[in-house]
């Protein structure tokens, strides 16, 4: 079912597997120029769909059995779908083009490596192919979001989330792009069981490293894809506090979806610089002009995400 995290789930959908929930490509245009207009159209977020317009894709070779500990933790990499991403029926600007995941040091968080999918074709040759993965550039690109329903730290903690600025964010949305969705595999019942949701984080600013490297934009058009600190995609997904001591030792089966916050890419020369004060760098993108005070995020069920990604210990 599209809810992988709804105990409703038919029988069919058990042992649970990896899974992409993909968004209709003309969702993004309506960030482009419309064809039948002189005017490019504004960029704003999204708004609410329906889960009709998502096309989920599994990816049966990485299956939650029971014995997951050794049959998916010791070889997550060769079974993440690295090759598909971008092929036809697997094409989604906003999805991290994920490569590897693992519990970082000190089991607090789920480090996430991925990469970027848009510098693989470049030039005037892909520039259809160029603007459709934008997207990827927006991964690199902080948000801030305030919860407006909900509370992360309960083991069923759903919320409701909503733009923001830095100064109406909560303190752990400042700097986030992704919603990180955590719960366990309950074989028994053939159930799977919500345990929290977090907000992610970056291990630093890219938008900020770009600025210091006097960059002008994080958006390269033609060939020229010089941006190497771009590539890389990394982020954390903080692990809610319940869940951190039975990690590993197969107390629990603990499975990680991530849905990202989709906004347009910044080009900073003409959209501005989104820093918090702590940066030092310049404030010069509104969220609350591009934004409103009360956008809120669509409901995670109805978005474009990864579902049932395994939560592993390094081997």
């Amino acid at each position: 079912g599209a809810g992988g995290a709804d105990a409703s789930d038919p029988p069919g959908d058990w042992p649970p597997v990896l899974s992409a929930y993909v968004e209709d490509p003309s969702s993004t245009d309506v960030w482009y120029v419309d064809p039948k207009s002189a005017k490019p159209r504004p960029k704003v977020p999204l708004p609410p769909r329906t889960p009709g317009r998502l096309t989920r894709v599994d990816f049966p070779s990485l299956v939650h059995s029971p014995g997951y500990l050794s049959d998916v933790c010791p070889r997550v990499p060769s079974l993440l779908p690295v090759d598909r991403f971008g092929s036809p029926g697997l094409r989604d600007a906003y999805l991290p083009w994920v490569h590897d995941l693992f519990v970082a040091s000190g089991g607090a968080a789920v480090s996430v490596v991925a990469q970027n999918r848009r510098r693989c074709h470049k030039g005037r040759k892909f520039g259809d192919e160029m603007r459709f993965w934008e997207g990827q550039v927006a991964l690199f690109q902080p948000v801030s979001v305030r919860r407006a329903r909900g509370n992360s730290t309960a083991d069923d903690g759903a919320s409701v989330y909503r733009l923001t600025d830095h100064g109406g964010a909560d303190p752990d949305g400042s700097e986030t792009r992704f919603v990180c969705r955590f719960k366990t595999a309950d074989h028994a019942r053939r159930r799977l069981v919500p345990r929290g949701e977090t907000l992610s984080t970056y291990p630093f600013n890219y938008e900020f490293v770009n600025w210091r490297k006097g960059k002008d934009t994080m958006v390269q058009d033609d060939k020229d894809q010089a941006f190497f600190w771009l590539s890389p995609l990394m982020f954390d997904c903080p692990i809610p506090a319940g869940l951190r001591g039975s990690i590993g030792d197969g107390a629990e089966q603990v499975l990680l979806d991530i849905i990202p916050i989709r906004t347009p890419a910044r080009r900073n020369d003409r959209d501005g610089y989104f820093f918090h004060d702590g940066h030092g760098g310049p404030t010069t993108f509104d969220a609350v002009k591009a934004f409103g005070t009360d956008h809120p995020v669509p409901d995670l069920d109805r978005s474009g995400r990864w579902e049932n990604l395994p939560v592993c210990r390094l081997p």
